[in-house]
């Protein structure tokens, strides 16, 4: 009985010493022995970084920095795209290390797809490997072999294009006071809009504003074409902007502007969205 009795105390006393270790591997030990964090890019700003380049399946986009300005192939670059490229960069942290085998970096399509980038005369090279997760791909950084995992380059060569493809007609709505679409004048006073003397919907304008101010292309041309009578014209506070149809191709319209140079690719959905009539702002 007695010895039962011990035995049951020594059972229980194992038990409270096997719980007491596994609860301070868990909370405490990582307080007195804290894991060493690698990360590796911790410093990196977008300011320190002149040159650019993406690598996806043997083509490459070249970006630079001029005068603090974003350029690719002669156009402006895409400054949101690449912030938020940099901005991840500088979050990596070189702690979920996959495999160390060299042998294994083709299985996890460690092999060109890269972003290669300068930053105070360093040059740094992080290979962009397949999608491990939903939000995570492998990654590698320059030469090492470690093959760890890391978040925000799921979109990283998709669409592959890192020109600003932004039209910028507009910084500021409120400014706005006239617009005209074809023959259709929307004219503000104070703060509501009037079509002649009828009051229309502010909230219809503004998301109209907002679709102008948002407006994005699918392409700009580096040639010139022949344009043909506009479809559609819109006139807004020192900018006129013409939509043009494209005889071979119904999935867009040429655009063009009276305070750029460059004729933009405007996808159909856009132009429907912006060539409205006057019931679009009553009803």
């Amino acid at each position: 009985m007695n010895k039962n009795i011990s035995r049951l105390i020594k059972l229980g006393f194992l038990i409270i010493v096997l719980i007491v270790y596994l609860y301070s591997k868990e909370k405490i030990f990582p307080l007195l022995f804290p894991k060493k964090i690698i990360q590796p890019f911790k410093n990196l700003t977008v300011s320190t970084v002149d040159q650019l380049s993406i690598t996806f399946e043997n083509k490459t986009i070249e970006i630079i920095k001029k005068n603090n300005q974003w350029l690719t192939n002669g156009y402006k670059a895409d400054n949101e795209r690449i912030n938020l490229i940099f901005e991840n960069i500088s979050k990596i942290i070189q702690d979920d290390i996959v495999s160390l085998n060299k042998k294994k970096h083709a299985e996890l399509g460690i092999i060109e797809n890269k972003i290669t980038f300068k930053s105070k005369n360093v040059k740094n090279v992080l290979y962009i490997g397949n999608s491990a997760t939903i939000d995570k791909n492998y990654i590698r950084v320059n030469n090492n072999n470690e093959v760890f995992l890391a978040s925000g380059f799921t979109d990283i060569f998709s669409p592959f294009d890192y020109r600003n493809l932004k039209v910028h007609l507009i910084d500021d709505e409120n400014k706005v006071t006239t617009i005209n679409i074809n023959n259709l004048k929307l004219e503000k006073k104070k703060d509501k809009w009037f079509i002649g003397e009828k009051e229309i919907k502010k909230e219809s304008v503004d998301f109209y504003l907002s679709d102008l101010k948002t407006l994005k292309a699918t392409d700009i041309l580096s040639q010139e074409v022949t344009l043909s009578y506009p479809e559609l014209t819109i006139k807004i506070p020192n900018k006129e902007l013409n939509f043009y149809p494209i005889s071979d191709d119904q999935e867009n319209h040429y655009l063009k502007t009276t305070n750029s140079p460059l004729i933009y690719k405007i996808s159909s959905a856009s132009f429907t969205t912006l060539k409205k009539e006057e019931k679009d702002f009553i009803e």
